[in-house]
């Protein structure tokens, strides 16, 4: 795909050399000239400084403030246009001029090198190793579950393959391999449809016994079914965020880390770890349901569609903006259990349906959330573009038809993957109007009725 959305912008710090960086024995100081490929001036800034500090450096201190640039900016200029067609083919480019520590040398050029490629290898073998470590979260799993596999947490015989083309679909790919690879920015590559979706998340008995209702069944709706769907998102959630926090401490092991990114690691850790205690907290609320049988403890809405869909999901959401732009929670308070929503697809007998269900010790927001939703339309918005918007921005386990897909405009493309880019890159400011803007037009639905559990 293009990245014409991804612009050039060009940095200047004034530095020192920490302790831990090469030069620290000769150099006093040093300019860093950097231009790093982005979305958002902001979004380069705050990259930019977190390689300085991770290359050893210290007291970095803004001189010219990011601003876009393209080849014209370095013609005839042989370090700049270097370093321009540097980040251009790595993502971002450093140089460092430096002076001395005894005064007597002059300005030179440093050689110092920052890349998203650095031992991805091993990161991989890693991360294999912890995603096919199996275990059942079933509410009554234990010692007696034994055959772990890989479930769908998208029904492979529903709309995966109604989306599918010759067997495989369009998902996003975003692993350390893919960011080294692509400059730091995420892609959507086809995959077949056996392994796409899957987690170890279950054994064999309880996942074919629980899900039932929904794997051989198209949805009505019934509570239990939206109770079972809004369940096995929550369940691939948890096994996703246990995976993420052992491999962030498997990264904190390596000693020989920088210092800023260590920072990193341990505030990525404590956010992975503050996410995955409220998943704890919500697992047992639905699982104290399922056990008494009160299905109707489950809330939802649920919005249908006729005819072949464009795109399969199922993820989650702790609501923090609703659809006006206004914060309805702040992911940030540690001290405030957080309320989640689950939002999928699921196969209808005429159709497909777009479902969002909660749990109804999360009704004080998720009601709002719907709230929200309903005076968007009233005042004129198009509540397909909200939906389609809400499920690109929202979901990474989404699958994409690519029929549908290769069939759009160059520039649509580029629109929908830059609004999961924005998603999920963590040097990019949160967008308070993320399900407000952006994507108009694109995904063609047209929603035939809406049914209210709410």
């Amino acid at each position: 795909m293009i990245r014409s959305l991804i612009k050039a912008f060009y940095l200047v710090f004034r530095v020192t050399p920490s302790p831990y960086n090469q030069y620290y024995a000769t150099v006093a100081g040093a300019f860093t000239h950097c231009i790093i490929l982005e979305r958002s001036p902001e979004a380069a800034l705050t990259k930019a400084k977190f390689f300085i500090f991770k290359d050893g450096w210290e007291d970095v201190r803004l001189t010219d403030a990011p601003s876009e640039v393209d080849e014209k900016n370095f013609l005839g200029k042989d370090t700049g246009e270097e370093l321009y067609y540097r980040a251009r083919k790595d993502g971002l480019a450093f140089t460092y001029v430096g002076w001395s520590r005894d005064g007597k040398s002059s300005a030179e050029r440093l050689l110092t090198e920052s890349s998203f490629s650095s031992a991805l290898q091993e990161r991989l073998r890693r991360d294999r190793k912890i995603r096919d470590t199996g275990r059942c979260l079933h509410f009554e799993g234990g010692i007696r579950c034994r055959e772990y596999i890989n479930a769908h947490s998208i029904q492979k015989s529903g709309l995966l393959s109604a989306i599918s083309c010759n067997g495989h679909v369009y998902v996003l790919s975003a692993d350390v391999g893919t960011l080294g690879k692509n400059k730091g920015f995420p892609e959507y590559v086809k995959k077949g449809i056996n392994n796409v979706s899957t987690f170890k998340g279950f054994c064999k008995s309880h996942d074919s016994e629980l899900f039932a209702p929904i794997d051989r069944s198209d949805l009505e709706p019934s509570y239990k079914q939206v109770a079972l769907y809004a369940y096995r998102s929550l369940c691939r959630e948890y096994f996703v965020k246990e995976n993420a926090i052992m491999a962030l401490r498997n990264d904190l092991d390596d000693q020989s880390r920088p210092k800023v990114a260590r920072e990193l690691l341990e505030g990525l850790v404590v956010g992975n770890e503050w996410g995955f205690s409220n998943l704890n907290f919500h697992k047992a609320k639905y699982e104290d349901s399922f056990r008494k049988e009160c299905y109707d403890d489950f809330r939802y809405i649920l919005f249908a569609f006729k005819g072949r869909p464009t795109i399969a999901f199922s993820s989650l959401i702790y609501p923090d903006y609703n659809f006006c732009g206004d914060q309805i929670q702040d992911l940030a308070n540690y001290s405030q259990l957080l309320r989640l929503m689950t939002l999928c697809s699921a196969p209808m007998k005429e159709g497909w349906g777009f479902l969002l269900a909660w749990h109804r010790s999360s009704s004080d927001v998720c009601d709002r959330m719907i709230d929200s939703l309903k005076s968007v339309v009233r005042h004129g918005g198009v509540l397909s573009d909200y939906l389609f918007r809400m499920a690109i921005s929202s979901s990474e386990n989404l699958a994409i038809s690519p029929a549908w897909l290769d069939g759009l405009p160059p520039a649509d493309k580029e629109r929908i993957l830059m609004k999961v880019t924005d998603a999920i890159n963590i040097f990019q400011p949160i967008n308070h109007n993320y399900l407000n803007e952006g994507l108009e037009g694109i995904s063609g639905w047209t929603v035939d009725r809406i049914l209210d559990g709410s």
